[in-house]
This record gives structure tokens, sequence and C-alpha cells, in this order.
């Protein structure tokens, strides 16, 4: 097949879930035969065959009050109609099997529409709530972002759409817009070279980890109150932060914060790392904090810490309970509820740790192999799948 997939940010060496997903499939793809053609946002850091930097995105802001701006609007409407253009053209010169839109956040959604204006088959991966509004799911929120390219809404029809998680697929369905039959649920994953032999009944230090966009939504700041907390009743944790600023503002909340409560000696920031050293850096943590406040689509970082054999402790919000399971812990987002799952996994028996930590590993290699799900979005890609019901 020729595909064409449609990705809002990507590159050799950018971190992220969307963006490694999109890596992995690029390349296992590939190895299948098939001919890809990468059309993102630029510019680039690095250059890539078979990858073009055509599109525009939008500032990525932190503060959805920020969106609904005058000028957000005017931004917003400009880059749609840019990218419409521009998806429409690379569909005519490159005449694509199937566009595979991987991950329109900060594109606008016009590549979608043109995607359907070109008559070819279009595949949809919902790495997101976003499509719940595009498909009016959700009345009332975002509806202006509909009106790109001075059209209103989006066609339903033709379109299968991989849901990452069953959150995100029965959100979809909420009134009926799009067919149960049209949308595929098919988890995430990991590679499997990923799993490796792990020592379960060896101690771990108390180290925790965050790894991910440093924005409020994800609740950085209650790993931070939460690791402070659990050191006031003697538990001597220390905690690294991964990732890019989200929003600098928030970013500079953080860090006062680790000011405040006097946590320079025990909470670091790395600033990101490569996907090697993030699973390194679980394979040596006794613990990721996933603190998320908002409605988690999926939560790979959950999936590479089982697989790492860290603990998870993780907020009970959109589809986290999917991918963790009784596998960890599942908490409230705030820091009391995370600072008492610590203190009880380190009151914890050795061995009902490491069977925790086994059962851990055992469900995401059993529900999240890479390999096994692209096998599944293939079909999709294909229309060789069967329908199935969310």
């Amino acid at each position: 097949m020729k595909i064409l997939l449609v990705q809002n940010f990507y590159s050799e060496t950018l971190t992220g879930g969307a963006v490694t997903l999109c890596r992995d499939l690029r390349q296992a793809l590939r190895e299948r035969g098939h001919e890809i053609l990468v059309l993102c946002a630029g510019p680039m850091n690095d250059q890539t065959e078979n990858v073009s930097s055509k599109l525009q995105h939008i500032k990525p802001v932190d503060d959805a009050k920020e969106l609904r701006t005058l000028k957000a609007r005017i931004e917003w409407l400009l880059v749609s109609r840019r990218n419409y253009f521009i998806t429409r053209s690379v569909i005519g010169s490159f005449n694509p099997d199937v566009v595979y839109l991987h991950n329109l956040e900060w594109l606008t959604n016009s590549p979608l529409l043109a995607a359907f204006d070109s008559g070819k088959r279009v595949v949809v991966h919902a790495h997101n709530h976003s499509y719940e509004d595009l498909w009016g799911v959700k009345t009332g929120k975002g509806r202006y972002f509909n009106n790109m390219i001075f059209k209103t809404g989006i066609p339903s029809r033709n379109v299968e759409v991989i849901a990452v998680s069953k959150s995100i697929a029965v959100g979809l369905t909420q009134n009926g817009s799009i067919e149960k039959k049209r949308i595929h649920t098919i988890y995430n994953g990991i590679p499997e070279e990923t799993f490796k032999n792990i020592d379960f009944s060896s101690d771990r230090p108390l180290k925790a980890f965050f790894a991910g966009a440093i924005s409020s939504h994800k609740g950085v700041h209650i790993a931070i109150e939460a690791v402070a907390a659990a050191r006031k009743k003697g538990v001597r944790l220390e905690l690294e932060i991964a990732g890019l600023p989200g929003n600098p503002a928030y970013f500079h909340q953080c860090r006062q914060k680790v000011k405040e409560l006097d946590a320079l000696l025990f909470v670091k920031f790395t600033g990101p790392l490569s996907r090697d050293d993030v699973w390194t850096k679980l394979s040596n943590a006794l613990f990721l904090l996933f603190p998320s406040l908002c409605e988690e689509a999926f939560g790979l970082i959950a999936v590479e810490a089982m697989a790492n054999g860290a603990i998870v402790i993780g907020s009970n919000r959109g589809a986290i309970p999917e991918v963790v399971g009784d596998c960890g812990f599942l908490k409230e987002p705030t820091p009391e509820a995370f600072s008492e799952a610590i203190t009880e996994v380190v009151n914890m028996d050795k061995t009902e740790i490491a069977r925790l930590r086994l059962r851990a590993f055992q469900r995401a290699k059993a529900m999240f192999v890479l390999e096994d799900r692209i096998v599944e979005i293939e079909k999709v890609l294909s229309g060789k799948t069967g329908n199935k019901d969310v």
C-alpha cells in the first residue's frame, strides 16, 4: 500500500507518546513492504527520508482560554486554510491508497477535511478526545473550530477510526455520530525488545520518576508535593522529572514549588530524555508517578514503567485504569492520596512488592506489545479487518 501518514510533529529524536508511536509505526509498516510518506509540521531539527514538513501548526498553549481569543481564532482559520490546500496537494502528487491521520493536534482539523474531499480511503487514529468535539459528541465546546475553510462540520461517513482506548471509543459513540462498527479499539504498544529479564525480587532504590510534558494538566506539582509529603513520613524518596516545559509559566511554578518545599536535594529536573534513557530511568526506579488531572486517552509511559519493573501510581482518570488494571495503584490526583500510596508500598513485604511488579510486567507483555498492535493497525489501513463493536 501507499500510505500518507499525517502527524503534527515528527522527528527521529522527539519524545512523547504519539510521536514515538508514529515513528514506530512508520518503521514497522515500511519493513512490511508499504510505501510511507509522512506529512507533518516544520521546521524539523533533523532531516528524515520520505518526511515532508510543509504543514503549519498553531501555537500550542496550556490554557484553553487562550484558544478563545480573537487572535487565536484568526490564527486557527489561517493555518486551517493553508493546511487544507497543502494536504490536498500532497494527496494529489503522492496518490496514496489510504490517508492515515495519526495526530492532528495543533494542526487544526483541515487535513481531515482535505482527506475526505480527496475521495481517498481515510483512517483516523484517535489519540485524544478532540474528535469527540469534532463530530459533535460534546455539544457547545470547540464548535467554532469546525468552521475551517468556511465549511461547518466534518462528515463521519466512510471513515475508519482507531481508538487508543475504550475510554476514547465510548466517547466517540455517545450520541451516535460515529457508527460503532467503524471504530476499532487498538491499544498503543511498545517494542517487544523493551521486555527484558528482570529480577523482581531484587531491591530497588527509593526513586520515583515522572516523564511527560511539564504542563498543569499532567499534575507535575502533585508529584512534587506527594514526594515531599512522603519524606515527612520518613520515606527518603527521590524524584526525577523528565520532559519539556509545556508551559513556561507552569514550569517556573513547579521549580518555585521545589524551592518552597526545600526539596532541591531530592527533586531534579532532567529535561527531555531519549526513549532509551527513559527506559533506563524506569528500570532503576521503584515508582512511576502519573498524577494526571486530565482524562488521559491512554498513557504509554505507564506501559513502559510496567515493562521495566517500576510500580505505577497513577490517577484514576481516563484510560489509566484500563492500562494499569489491578497491577498498580489508582488514586485521586492529590498529594495526600499519592503519598499514602507511596507509604503503602514502602511498608509492604518484599514478596508482595515482587509479585506486584511481576504481575504488571506480565500484563504489559500480554496486552501492549507493539508488534501485535501493528498487525491490527495494518488490517484497518488495508480495509481487511472485520468490524468491532465498542
